[in-house]
């Protein structure tokens, strides 16, 4: 039990826009353990035994919860690099439990459909880009194809 706490306990360094309320869960779920005093030399008493199953599932659901969170996070971020900065966050707690194999993929996806997107876009604009005001074809070009991202 020590060594998930301890395991979990990084999520309290994660600062991500919505993540609060799993940190909450996670608080609440590690307080309600430590309140309560166990005897453990008295064999006869299975109250820390019922207590652990509960810890346990109650973790297993805080897992289940960290899971959804990176998949709204990647269904919701319209940039990959915003996507790729939050997995990378969750994935620095280290809990095993936590796959995040298909919201890599998933990202991978969303990049191709990005890169197609900005290859329509130069192919249609490349030889007549729009133009800025007071600026000639050739220096108005450069600008443009940089910020095509």
């Amino acid at each position: 039990m020590l060594d998930v706490i301890e395991r979990y306990n990084a999520m309290n360094l994660i600062k991500l826009e919505g993540f609060d309320p799993i940190i909450t869960k996670y608080k609440v779920i590690v307080t309600t353990m430590q309140k309560k005093g166990y005897d453990f030399l008295d064999q006869r008493k299975t109250t820390f035994d019922d207590d652990f199953e509960y810890f346990t599932s109650q973790i297993s659901q805080l897992t289940n919860r960290v899971m959804e969170f990176a998949e709204t996070t990647v269904n919701k971020r319209p940039t990959v690099t915003r996507c790729l900065e939050v997995l990378s966050k969750i994935e620095n707690l280290h809990i095993a439990e936590i796959n995040l194999e298909p919201h890599y993929s998933l990202i991978v996806d969303k990049y191709q459909e990005e890169l197609e997107r900005i290859r329509k876009l130069y192919m249609e604009n490349k030889e007549h880009p729009p133009l800025q005001r007071d600026m000639p074809q050739i220096s108005n070009a450069i600008p443009w194809s940089r910020h095509l991202t």
